[in-house]
């Protein structure tokens, strides 16, 4: 079998190492795998050497969301930009569809998988379906989805969901056949949280031994919640700081420094930027929190998976998430954290207090999750589990 995988993630996300696990899978059952992502070194020793990693040559594919024109920054509001946006897609198709075209003569594969549901990936699939190539669609958001997005979802052959949560939001749309859906979580390989803790992580960063650290891992953008977070951490005592893990929207930092300003926490808040030891903080840490502030789409985006939550489970911290979207069901039964309201900073707080204030508790919550991530995120099994849709897929099922 060989698979043709699509990503255009424009940085670092959970998006990055589920993609990177379903390929090693893939190429560990002997099949062939091509990549093609925005950013093919976000791959770097995540996926085996031998697998053919490539951008495109034109150099707005390295971040399409900024290069797309009015399909993402509309000339004008509501229904009056659709002129525009058509323009935008064509243009975005001249751009990418004969190269594409190229790739699928010369790697032949027998199904495109494609990394996200997005309406830049559509190129990729409108080609994929013109050639009779069976489509494979990763939906790995929850958020309001354009009627290009649904008509790309329901042309694919399969719907690969993250989560229950992404599920049942497609289901919800018109036109896409439930079948057709499967949900696929996010394998995580437990033993390379199994780190011990290394006082010098905390030297470095700044950071007393003494303090009761809290984790926030991921890139900081308004519907991640950080300024849910920081308010929460306000309402702790002095001895409590946070560490943030993870690249930043600069005009939303801006608004976070002011935040943490307002709640008198400057010198306790420390940026640590975009980082390749997560495990060693995680070991460094006390408690991991994931604070996404909407559990409707029609707010704003909801936390789809929540990657970081299953790591932190991984890592044997307790967990403290807001209660929308994939952390409830990764938490769900497992007596690994608590689930707060979405964008209450009260209780988060109290969420945060109890695992801080009970270090007991804490340790036994983090003791269930890690039992929970080695028996629901096994990489072999879900891997096996993506190998059954494509073969459904070839054999003429879904």
């Amino acid at each position: 079998m060989r698979i043709l995988f699509v990503d255009n993630s424009p940085g670092m996300g959970g998006s990055v190492p589920h993609l990177a696990y379903q390929i090693t899978h893939v190429v560990s059952m002997k099949h062939e795998a091509f990549l093609i992502a925005s950013r093919p070194e976000l791959f770097g020793g995540l996926i085996p050497d031998e697998v053919n990693r490539r951008g495109l040559a034109w150099a707005g594919f390295a971040d399409i969301f900024k290069s797309s024109g009015a399909l993402f920054k509309p000339v004008l509001p509501g229904r009056l930009n659709r002129p525009f946006a058509y323009v935008a897609y064509n243009h975005l198709k001249s751009a990418i569809a004969p190269e594409f075209s190229g790739i699928l003569r010369s790697f032949a594969p027998d199904i495109v998988h494609i990394n996200n549901l997005n309406l830049p990936n559509k190129v990729f699939g409108d080609v994929a379906n013109g050639k009779k190539i069976p489509l494979v669609v990763a939906a790995l958001m929850i958020r309001r989805f354009g009627g290009q997005e649904i008509k790309f979802a329901a042309g694919a052959g399969a719907v690969t969901c993250i989560s229950e949560a992404v599920r049942d939001c497609l289901a919800s749309l018109p036109g896409i056949d439930p079948a057709k859906m499967h949900v696929i979580e996010s394998p995580i390989n437990a033993s390379l949280y199994q780190v011990k803790r290394d006082p010098k992580i905390r030297a470095k960063l700044g950071i007393p031994e003494s303090a009761r650290l809290v984790l926030s891992l991921g890139r900081m953008t308004p519907w991640k919640g950080h300024d849910v977070l920081v308010r929460a951490v306000g309402r702790l005592p002095e001895d409590v700081w946070l560490l943030q893990a993870g690249g930043a929207d600069g005009d939303w930092r801006h608004e976070i420094d002011g935040i943490i300003d307002e709640c008198g926490l400057k010198g306790r808040v420390v940026f640590a930027g975009v980082r390749s030891d997560v495990p060693a903080l995680l070991a460094a840490s006390d408690l991991l929190v994931h604070s996404s502030k909407y559990a409707d789409p029609k707010l704003g985006v909801v936390e789809a998976f929540g990657r970081v939550v299953a790591e932190g489970m991984a890592a044997g911290l307790p967990v403290v998430a807001t209660a929308a979207g994939g952390p409830v069901e990764i938490l769900r039964d497992t007596g690994a954290g608590q689930l707060a309201t979405p964008g209450d900073d009260k209780a988060t707080a109290d969420a945060m207090a109890y695992y801080l204030n009970n270090p007991e508790e804490a340790f036994k919550a983090g003791e269930k999750g890690r039992a929970a991530v080695r028996a629901r995120y096994n990489e072999k099994t879900l891997g096996d589990k993506l190998m059954s849709v494509y073969e459904a897929l070839l054999s003429g099922g879904a």
